[in-house]
């Protein structure tokens, strides 16, 4: 019965008009980081799908392992961001340097964030998947 209660209390994502205001957010913030791009295809179509499915996993370990467990040991939060999310949206960063020039690694601190506070705000896994792969789908078409 509690679980019942639970999902008609549950917010649904894709029911939810601040959901695609986050949609939204990866375009001014791709045209602040590269204003030059024009949107061009994808030439290496395996790849950018491998990306995209890549965005998925690293969502669910990060945000799936990490971020819950954080968010049970640290409950400090100002406003809508969380330590648990700060800590997560730091090593997401991180583990950009690892195939990103520092900059472009440090710009995608921001849409962390924006992926941790989906994870908190729907407490689903697949509304920040969703949010990571249309992100990556804008910076490889906006030529990243």
């Amino acid at each position: 019965i509690e679980k019942k209660a639970l999902e008609k209390t549950q917010l649904r994502f894709y029911q939810d008009p601040a959901y695609y205001f986050m949609l939204s957010l990866s375009l001014p913030f791709l045209a602040w980081l590269n204003p030059t791009a024009t949107a061009q295809p994808v030439v290496h179509f395996y790849a950018f799908i491998t990306l995209v499915f890549l965005s998925g996993c690293r969502g669910v370990y990060l945000l799936g392992t990490v971020q819950v467990w954080l968010q049970k040991h640290f409950m400090q939060c100002w406003g809508p961001l969380t330590a648990a999310n700060i800590a997560t949206s730091v090593l997401f960063s991180a583990a950009h340097l690892l195939y990103h020039p520092p900059f472009w690694a440090l710009a995608t601190f921001f849409p962390s964030l924006i992926f941790g506070y989906s994870l908190e705000r729907y407490k689903n896994l697949s509304a920040p998947i969703v949010l990571h792969s249309t992100y990556n789908c804008g910076y490889f078409f906006w030529g990243g």
